[in-house]
């Protein structure tokens, strides 16, 4: 059979037929599918109390109901008298009302919650059966060159929407970086995402060859070996020689104090790095700095199907997160241009600056005088920070809470027979009184300033964990002269120089009793 065959097949009355009558089948099995997701909440009605707004999502789903059952007549009453054409524009409205409906879930819908997705489905199912109506009452009105343009155009923007969600999903799944990475990649991909590479300069000190910043450590051990584990506030956002391990280490002579900090990443990936740089060290002691702003509220799987969750929660969709990642990226670069003179990934011997007092203070001011500092982020920006932080860990309920503990009792089951300690640093909101009133009368809600730290602690006693909390000592820092305790970078989320010291002090007393036990084996 020739090509020619094929054509004068495809174009005889009887296969011509048959197409029209597949054609004119899915359709309205669409709008079966419609009236059925429309019915569901009354079909249901225990899962529909089950949501907020039950009754309002009820008449919604009587009335996409009476108009997916017009729509169905209308179509089958057409179709019978033969007038319908196969011109795709159905499956066109069908396809613009599902990614439109994806769309809005992701901005106005979140966190996922399966309950919620059937109610936004029934206002689609509503919105799908309307414009079905109007395809079919008014073909000719809708038949316009204007019209049929902007339904292509809005249909390939949709499609758009789809196709680089998809592509950045795959390529994030392929090669993680720190643009494109997805929560279902795994913790060694995020680790070395985020991970400087050796020789990195911050602060007029490079990295060392693990890609931490601390120095290298000696072949042959001096002393007891403490590592630290943490993001950012790990890392630190100031010269090495004020960060917290370095006052610690200089207030414990012959133990080494090891920075194995990369910011960035969460307690999913502190485990990681336990696993695979820490324990290999054969350290003495581990301490996981936990930073409340943000170690006690990392992405956790959400509850349904798992293809459902990946496509319709914000915290998975690579188009909601790769502005919100780019934002932060720009903020980090802010940071670096306010706190770090060094050329960003660059190992030159001209970035190297002495790591003493005198040579730090001349370059760096503000780590001698707080006051100093210039501020990381515009003063709105950082309240809205601060606010989004004190509402997620004040409203976050007591389950998502235990899920996320569940990690720090994986992280201290890794460490085995070598002694680990949990240092709990605060969010700047939870030291300044100040900073307090302002967050809290930005929202409406009461929110509880100490809630995180409450039941950390209560769970850190339940589990047999020691812990570190530097908050009362940050807390009761003398106020500079402006009235304001200065501990944290002006307008920004990390300890400066004269927080570091305060950590660093309270690291000290934690460890202390840690070290007279390893004294006494």
């Amino acid at each position: 059979m020739n090509l020619d065959h094929v054509k004068k097949w495809l174009c005889s009355d009887r296969v011509s037929a048959g197409l029209r009558l597949t054609y004119h089948g899915l359709v309205l099995l669409c709008l079966t599918l419609a009236l059925w997701v429309c019915l569901r909440p009354w079909l249901q009605p225990t899962t529909a109390d089950a949501v907020p707004n039950g009754p309002r999502i009820r008449l919604v789903g009587v009335l996409g109901a009476l108009t997916a059952l017009l729509a169905i007549f209308l179509q089958l009453r057409n179709g019978s008298r033969g007038c319908l054409r196969m011109t795709g524009i159905e499956f066109r409205l069908l396809a613009f009302v599902l990614i439109s409906h994806w769309l809005v879930y992701l901005v106005a819908f979140q966190p996922f919650a399966l309950p919620m997705l059937w109610k936004t489905w029934a206002v689609a199912a509503l919105g799908f059966a309307t414009l079905m109506v109007l395809r079919l009452t008014a073909a000719q009105w809708l038949s316009g060159r204007l019209l049929r343009a902007a339904d292509l155009l809005v249909f390939y923007l949709c499609v758009l929407a789809v196709g680089g969600e998809l592509m950045a999903k795959t390529t994030a799944k392929m090669r993680p970086s720190v643009l494109l990475f997805h929560p279902d990649v795994g913790a060694e991909r995020r680790v070395e995402a985020q991970r400087r590479p050796p020789g990195y300069i911050r602060f007029g000190m490079p990295v060392n060859s693990q890609g931490f910043y601390d120095h290298e450590l000696a072949a042959e051990r001096q002393g007891p070996l403490v590592a630290v584990v943490g993001d950012s506030f790990s890392q630190g956002v100031v010269p090495h020689y004020y960060h917290y391990t370095t006052v610690a280490e200089r207030k414990t002579p012959g133990v080494e104090i090891y920075n194995a900090g990369i910011a960035g990443v969460d307690p999913r990936e502190y485990l990681h790095l336990l696993l695979h740089d820490v324990l290999p060290l054969d350290p003495d002691i581990v301490v996981i700095a936990l930073f409340v702003g943000n170690d006690l509220t990392f992405s956790l799987p959400p509850a349904g199907p798992s293809l459902l969750a990946d496509w319709y929660s914000a915290e998975r969709s690579l188009l909601i997160q790769i502005p919100r990642r780019l934002a932060a990226l720009r903020a980090a670069a802010v940071n670096e241009v306010h706190h770090d003179v060094s050329v960003l990934g660059g190992d030159s011997e001209a970035g190297i600056i002495e790591q003493t007092p005198a040579a730090l203070g001349a370059v760096f001011p503000w780590v001698l005088d707080p006051l100093q500092e210039r501020p990381t982020f515009l003063r709105r920006t950082f309240l809205e920070i601060q606010t989004k932080r004190a509402r997620d860990l004040s409203l976050q309920d007591d389950d998502s809470y235990q899920r996320r503990f569940s990690v720090l009792r994986r992280i201290a089951d890794a460490c085995g027979r070598t002694p680990v300690l949990f240092l709990v640093i605060p969010d700047e909101n939870q030291v300044d009184d100040a900073l307090w009133s302002e967050v809290q009368s930005r929202t409406e809600m009461h929110l509880q300033r100490d809630r995180p730290q409450r039941l950390l602690f209560e769970w850190f006693k339940e589990q047999g964990l020691t812990f570190i909390d530097p908050l009362p000592s940050l807390r009761s820092a003398m106020p500079l002269e402006d009235g304001h305790p200065h501990v944290f970078h002006l307008q920004d989320t990390h300890l400066n120089a004269r927080g570091n010291r305060i950590v660093g002090e309270a690291l000290v007393e934690g460890l202390r009793p840690v070290m007279d036990q390893l004294k006494g084996r």
